[in-house]
């Protein structure tokens, strides 16, 4: 008789601790690896509209702040009414962190990029985003549940979402969220419902979920340029780039690729670049505002590596953010991938930095604005290319061409095979970027001059073909060793340029 006594006792004892078990063992963790969310961004007033579409994607382990997170990525999808599979239309970008307290039945989170749907969670702090251990008629209180609510939980409930048998915790509202899942909503975007007798009928919606890798509703991530596609250049391929910093007066860094070679492996192209260049400055010490020319041209070489490598090996901008841009009405269709990072908030307004890549182009456009100083600093970008028979803007012909000059450098006799002569005039006529227009360049002195001037012979291809400088009242140069062709001739005196074209026939 004692053993059945004993037996129904044991028997007892775990009927108690079985449920205790399962308790312990039922909560859903969210962040996990190869988790991903699809939320869309809806148009309320035009049928729900979808007018963006973003995917979520949890994988891999670090550690901010001595708390152990999953990293959560980020990218964009190409917005459509229709049903998966769905095209990305951008890279995975470092989104955020996510962390499960499994003991505590709660999910934390802290974002790094900023989000226009979530309102009260903070920027890059450790904020709860979901509590499960709360019962029946306790009061809601995490960030994603707007505080004007006053939301109740009115029930928790099993069931099926979005493929997955989870819990599903309902609010008084009739907003629910899922236990290892995320809202309705989405996973980061606030639980905000608009309310019709408002002009403002946007909101958020989770689309999709699943927890395989890879997902069966979006196709294979976009593929960064390699760094052999984007500095792909040929012999005589040339690049017009210009400064464009809060401020920066007129100049252009004209580029001409002039050798090319590679490494006895093919893993390294080397290139040799000519520079026919220039920058300006207003100088306003006469009183009147007089615009100073610099030409300058100078020969470097550049060499790339691993160019089977994607960008992002020689940028790590690219490992954070990254837009793929193909437009006619953008660097002619040419493909070109674009990271574009915010950094901030903080004491100041954020920092933004812009870095972008055209496929055989190279670095076409690299940007920054500083918060702090709340200026752009830098903003270099390429207007104008011609790679082969492929011509791409318009090219920038200051001193070739795009002056209008008042009796401009004379040059005699034109065409010429063994010596020129040159004269020039009291004043050089250009376009300025100060009020008014045309900005009056004093010369200085008449021909002949009455200082020593230095000169620059350069050929069409952008390359100094002779320099030296010209005794005081002479004013002619030997071009006996110029092979046939056409010319620029830069004088300068007394730091003023004169430009004028010849040809050696």
């Amino acid at each position: 008789m004692k053993p059945k006594i004993y037996a129904l006792i044991l028997l007892c004892l775990i009927s108690i601790n079985i449920p205790q078990r399962l308790q312990a063992q039922e909560y859903q963790p969210m962040a996990v690896d190869n988790a991903h969310w699809v939320v869309k961004h809806v148009d309320g007033a035009f049928s729900w509209w979808v007018l963006d579409l973003w995917e979520y994607y949890c994988q891999g382990d670090t550690v901010v702040d001595n708390i152990a997170y999953k990293k959560v990525f980020r990218r964009a999808l190409v917005p459509t009414m229709d049903p998966p599979p769905f095209t990305p239309a951008s890279y995975y970008s470092l989104y955020g962190f996510m962390r499960d307290d499994v003991a505590a039945k709660k999910v934390y989170a802290r974002i790094i990029q900023n989000n226009n749907w979530f309102g009260d969670c903070g920027y890059d702090i450790d904020y709860l985003l979901f509590d499960f251990s709360l019962q029946p008629d306790d009061e809601i209180s995490f960030c994603t549940m707007p505080s004007f609510y006053d939301a109740i939980l009115s029930s928790i409930t099993t069931g099926e979402a979005f493929g997955v048998d989870t819990r599903i915790f309902t609010a008084d509202n009739g907003f629910s969220y899922y236990e290892g899942v995320g809202s309705d909503f989405g996973l980061f975007e606030d639980m905000f419902w608009p309310i019709k007798t408002t002009s403002y009928l946007d909101r958020t919606e989770l689309y999709y979920y699943c927890n395989a890798d890879p997902c069966a509703y979006t196709l294979p991530e976009v593929t960064l340029l390699t760094i052999g596609e984007v500095f792909d250049f040929e012999v005589g391929d040339q690049f017009h780039f210009r400064g464009q910093a809060s401020g920066q007066p007129p100049n252009a860094d004209r580029i001409t690729i002039t050798d090319k070679y590679f490494s006895q492996d093919n893993d390294t192209v080397f290139y040799q670049r000519a520079h026919n260049s220039y920058y300006t400055f207003v100088d306003w010490s006469s009183g009147e505002p007089v615009l100073e020319y610099t030409f300058y041209t100078s020969t470097d070489n550049i060499l790339y590596t691993n160019l089977d490598e994607p960008i992002s090996t020689l940028d790590s901008m690219f490992l954070q953010n990254v837009n793929v841009i193909i437009s006619p009405d953008y660097q002619c269709n040419t493909l070109v991938n674009r990271s574009n990072i915010t950094i901030g908030p903080g004491g100041f307004p954020a920092d933004n930095y812009i870095k972008e890549y055209g496929k055989g182009l190279g670095v076409t456009w690299h940007y920054f604005y500083s918060g702090e100083g709340q200026a752009t600093f830098l903003n270099d970008k390429l207007f104008y290319y011609k790679k082969g028979d492929t011509i791409c803007g318009v090219p920038d012909v200051v001193a070739t061409g795009g002056f209008k000059l008042e009796s401009s450098l004379g040059i005699y006799p034109n065409p010429a095979s063994d010596y020129i002569t040159f004269t020039y005039d009291k004043l050089l006529k250009g376009q300025g970027n100060q009020p008014g227009g045309n900005i009056n360049l004093p010369i200085g002195n008449t021909n002949p001059h009455a200082d020593n001037a230095t000169y620059n012979i350069i050929s069409s291809a952008g390359l100094n073909c002779g320099s030296g400088t010209i005794n005081q009242g002479d004013n002619k140069i030997s071009i006996d060793d110029l092979p046939t062709g056409l010319y620029l001739l830069k004088i300068v005196v007394d730091g003023v340029v004169h430009t004028g074209k010849f040809i050696k026939k």
